[in-house]
């Protein structure tokens, strides 16, 4: 017994010792972090963090609405104090973004999107693609920057995203004009613009999927134990937390272009909403996100996040089906250097992931990808595709949503420098 404790004691001691003298793994190109020698050991104390933060604030879940969210803790106690506009924190990157997208079997396809950021901006977006027809999009689009916006409500430049019923329905409407696209390069001009107005209302068919507690711990601890842990990574981390939840719905209304016959539309898609002290789109090195609805009702986000130096190897996403059921994304092979890591995203790939105990293939078929600019110098390049997907013989639809750093600015001259 004596003699089986020493080699016990002896393949410890050697392995410590292995791993302090191994240095850290090289990122690959410099921003994706990869497993070092402490990997296994961070992840499962981080995990163990997880849980233990989870079931404290389940435990008591008024605690959850004292400003603590975290990964593993709730923003709100009541989702009524979460669905609707917030009040703006008083640092100066702070944000209340909405996003909504939908899409059918037919061909249409609709992006919008309206940030609220300090000093009465927004960041808009406004995509519309009408089966056989032209794209319609902002007459700012490229860039997405608009000023004068309300203060306390997601109203800006002729776009309204107004809650109705918490969690359950929404109302989109837009009024102004529209640019026949699409264009990738920002111009002051008129050209292609005509008159449209958008009336939708959009009822929620799953339950939202929170990324404070919903995310499966596997793919948060191992993207968090593949970075360098230091007091001030940490510190990082809870300073940009956003708190951002998500749901799948069914858009039901119209669109009129001027000099075309009104048109009614029926379509599904996912609408989601992020707020908190400080939103950077200069922090983003990349991050690609797949959102899809398949004719058999089942809801699908799918991503890869990369923000170096915080974490730059996040695997984010869940499956829901119409029964209620939710599973968060534990494994996937997605990987964005694969993935058009030159600055052009691939028309075509497949990626396998699991959620539960189900493995899962997607097979992606890009149709349209218009572009889009977020900051005030352009940091960040969104490509907004457009996608058609089969996934384990179900076909679907959606948006694949590929952001790459830019470093080039921005050609439109800003009225603010910053938010600050």
């Amino acid at each position: 017994m004596s003699c089986v404790c020493v080699i016990i004691f002896t393949v410890i001691f050697l392995y410590f010792l292995r791993n302090l003298y191994l240095p850290e793994a090289v990122a690959l190109y410099g921003k994706y972090a990869r497993p070092g020698p402490w990997y296994w050991e961070k992840r499962g104390i981080f995990m163990l963090l997880l849980k233990l933060r989870k079931y404290r604030s389940e435990k008591n879940a008024a605690k959850s609405a004292d400003g603590g969210a975290g990964y593993g803790v709730k923003s709100k106690a009541d989702i009524k104090d979460m669905d609707c506009a917030q009040k703006l924190e008083k640092t100066p990157k702070a944000v209340d973004a909405v996003y909504f997208n939908g899409s059918n079997q037919q061909g249409a396809y609709i992006v919008t999107a309206l940030s609220r950021r300090p000093k009465n901006v927004a960041q808009m977006v406004l995509f519309v693609q009408l089966p056989g027809g032209d794209l319609l999009q902002l007459p700012e689009h490229p860039d997405s920057t608009v000023y004068g916006c309300d203060s306390d409500v997601h109203d800006a430049g002729g776009l309204k995203l107004e809650c109705v019923t918490p969690m359950k329905q929404w109302k989109i409407t837009y009024d102004g004009k529209l640019r026949k696209g699409p264009r990738n390069e920002w111009k002051d001009n008129e050209d292609g613009l005509v008159n449209a107005k958008l009336d939708f209302t959009w009822t929620a068919y799953t339950d939202y999927y929170d990324f404070d507690v919903d995310q499966h711990p596997a793919t948060i601890s191992d993207a968090v134990a593949k970075e360098q842990w230091s007091r001030e990574f940490f510190q990082t981390l809870k300073d940009a937390h956003q708190t951002h939840y998500e749901q799948f719905g069914e858009w039901i209304g119209t669109v009129e272009v001027e000099g075309q016959e009104k048109v009614e539309l029926t379509m599904r898609g996912m609408r989601d909403h992020s707020y908190g002290k400080r939103r950077e789109w200069g922090d983003f090195h990349r991050y690609g996100i797949h959102m899809v609805h398949l004719e058999d009702g089942t809801s699908i986000n799918l991503g890869k996040i990369c923000i170096p130096d915080m974490l730059s190897d996040l695997s984010i996403g869940y499956v829901m089906d119409r029964s209620g059921k939710k599973e968060a994304i534990s494994v996937t092979d997605m990987s964005l250097p694969e993935l058009g890591e030159d600055g052009i995203p691939p028309k075509g790939y497949e990626i396998n992931f699991e959620a539960g105990e189900k493995k899962y293939l997607m097979q992606v078929e890009v149709l349209h990808a218009p572009i889009f600019y977020m900051g005030f110098n352009w940091e960040a390049k969104i490509f907004e595709q457009m996608i058609k997907v089969n996934v384990n013989g179900q076909d679907g639809y959606g948006i694949a949503e590929f952001l790459y750093r830019w470093y080039l600015g921005s050609p439109r001259p800003a009225k603010e420098d910053s938010f600050d």
